[in-house]
């Protein structure tokens, strides 16, 4: 029986119960369905319980109740940083887009560094059974860096599979033009290369999350892990030929009483394929508040002859901290970064690695930390 403040056909409903009239009974079953209401997004709360009370001729009466939220949602952000400055986001979404539990999302975002990101991504969920999703995601998107600005308007198709609450993974392909000022050259060459300025990528990426920490914001214990694949060049007149893979491991282990022990390690490779060097866009830029603290934005980068960052094809990084209660909603972390980037694929080199050491304090506020460190690079 189904009951509910709902506009979500009963249909719909029991197609996500994996419970079948004249099954046999198990409360695992009730947990499942449950869960798989409840991660469609369409429902405040989700009541799955089996009436022992009520039970007949050895059938278990089940009870599905369900609360609907609201299809429409809004959600706004502002913020500061001393790197990207003023920051706003908003977020429109639109669940039940044509019926089921298909969404829409429209989103935008601004920073100094990011001065347009507007972006669309609708997703039909369950298309290949439960637990796959599709996703379309057309964007557009302007970056403004030191060595470059590029304007990158495209979109992506992605399959994305749920493997456990804790894992999923998926398969993209993608597909830009991107319009590209390179700031790394020379204003007398600019015009030999007025033709590399503008061009195709198209390219396939598989990636895979898992996630076992205990808290979205302050985690205390557990892992995360994040790595992917990408091969670019598949027809549409792609330009540039090559692979990337990344992958980036955080892990956080408890200290009694109320400290923390967390670490990073951060890899990934560029290997430019067919002689084309990697576009500068997409290549390994290190520094800054999200990696190694005691250098400003991309700072850690190969250099041109100008002395401009041009990022380099390989990447390595590592982070530890300390992180202690000080009073009340306020904690202290004591941390050191470690790292470098190089110019070429696979030039690892750990004897010619950037170091920095620094404090910082922390402020757990209803809507998330605020963060403030202080470093200086060492040895």
């Amino acid at each position: 029986r189904i009951h509910g403040d709902s506009l979500v056909p009963a249909s719909f409903i029991r197609k996500h119960i994996p419970i079948q009239p004249g099954g046999l009974y198990k409360e695992s079953k009730l947990d499942v369905s449950q869960q798989r209401l409840f991660d469609t997004d369409l429902f405040r709360y989700v009541v799955v319980r089996a009436q022992m009370d009520s039970m007949k001729q050895q059938r278990v009466p089940v009870y599905v109740e369900v609360s609907e939220v609201s299809p429409w949602s809004l959600e706004t952000g502002v913020g500061y940083g001393t790197e990207d400055r003023f920051r706003a986001s908003l977020r429109l979404t639109r669940l039940r887009f044509f019926g089921g539990a298909r969404k829409l999302i429209l989103e935008g975002k601004h920073s100094y560094f990011l001065p347009i990101s507007l972006e669309a991504k609708f997703i039909q969920p369950d298309l290949l059974g439960f637990n796959t999703d599709f996703i379309l995601n057309p964007y557009f998107i302007r970056e403004n860096e030191k060595s470059y600005t590029v304007d990158r308007l495209g979109g992506g198709i992605t399959f994305q599979h749920t493997f456990s609450q804790r894992s999923s993974g998926y398969l993209m392909y993608s597909l830009e033009r991107d319009f590209l000022k390179d700031l790394s050259v020379p204003d007398s060459l600019l015009g030999r290369r007025r033709k590399e300025l503008i061009h195709n990528k198209s390219g396939i990426t598989v990636g895979i999350t898992r996630n076992t920490t205990d808290n979205l914001f302050e985690p205390t214990t557990g892992i995360k892990l994040d790595g992917h694949f990408t091969y670019m060049g598949i027809g549409f007149r792609s330009r540039h030929h090559y692979y990337k893979t990344a992958i980036e491991v955080r892990g956080y282990h408890p200290l009694e009483p109320d400290w923390i022990l967390a670490g990073k390690v951060n890899a990934g490779v560029i290997q430019p394929l067919g002689g084309d060097p990697t576009p500068i866009e997409d290549r390994f830029l290190m520094g800054g508040a999200s990696s190694l603290r005691g250098w400003g934005r991309h700072e850690i980068s190969p250099v041109n002859e100008q002395g401009r960052p041009v990022g380099g094809n390989s990447m390595l990084e590592a982070s530890a901290e300390l992180r202690f209660p000080v009073y009340g909603i306020f904690s202290g972390v004591a941390f050191m970064d470690a790292g470098n980037v190089w110019r070429r694929a696979f030039g690892f080199d750990p004897s010619d690695m950037r170091y920095d050491a620094g404090l910082g304090l922390r402020v757990s506020t209803p809507v998330g930390p605020v963060r403030i460190d202080l470093a200086t690079p060492v040895f």
